[in-house]
C-alpha cells in the first residue's frame, strides 16, 4: 500500500491532457519551477501528505508520516509542462517492480495557479488515467 501512494503521488505529479498554451490566458508557470510545495490528498477514508521539493532538473517527494522520499529527473517541455521519470528512493521493492517504474514516464501540466497554489494535470505513460488536482506553495 505505501508504495502504491508514492505512485499515486508521482502520478499527481506527473499527466498531461492539456497544455498551458491552450488556456485562454497565458499562464506564468516560471514562479513554479523551483521551491518546496504540499501536495494533500485522500484515498479510501486516509489522508496522505507530501512535501515536494523541486529545483529545474530534480524532484524529491517525501512522505511527511513516513519520511520516505522518491527522486524524479525533471525535463521541462515546455514554460507550463514537464515530465518525471524515476530516480531513486524505492530500493526495498522488487527489482521487476522497480525496472518498470523506471520506464514510466509521468507528464504534467500546470493549468493556472496563484501565489498560494497552483492547478495540474497529469497523465502516465503506463495507463490511460488522468490526475488532476491542486499543488499548495510552501511560503
Amino acid at each position: 500500500m505505501k508504495y502504491f501512494l508514492f505512485t499515486v503521488s508521482a502520478i499527481a505529479m506527473f499527466f498531461t491532457l492539456s497544455s498551458c498554451g491552450q488556456a485562454k490566458t497565458p499562464v506564468n508557470c516560471s514562479k513554479y519551477k523551483t521551491g518546496t510545495f504540499f501536495y494533500h490528498f485522500t484515498m479510501n477514508e486516509a489522508e496522505f501528505h507530501f512535501t515536494l521539493k523541486r529545483n529545474d532538473s530534480l524532484q524529491s517527494e517525501t512522505n511527511e508520516k513516513s519520511g520516505k522520499a522518491v527522486r524524479f529527473k525533471v525535463n521541462w517541455i515546455d514554460s507550463c509542462t514537464y515530465e518525471l521519470r524515476y530516480l531513486d528512493g524505492l530500493e526495498e521493492l522488487p527489482k521487476e517492480t522497480l525496472d518498470l517504474k523506471k520506464k514510466i514516464v509521468l507528464q504534467t501540466s500546470i493549468l493556472g495557479g496563484t501565489e498560494k497554489y497552483y492547478l495540474f494535470k497529469t497523465t502516465s505513460n503506463s495507463n490511460s488515467q488522468v490526475l488532476s488536482d491542486t499543488i499548495w506553495i510552501k511560503k
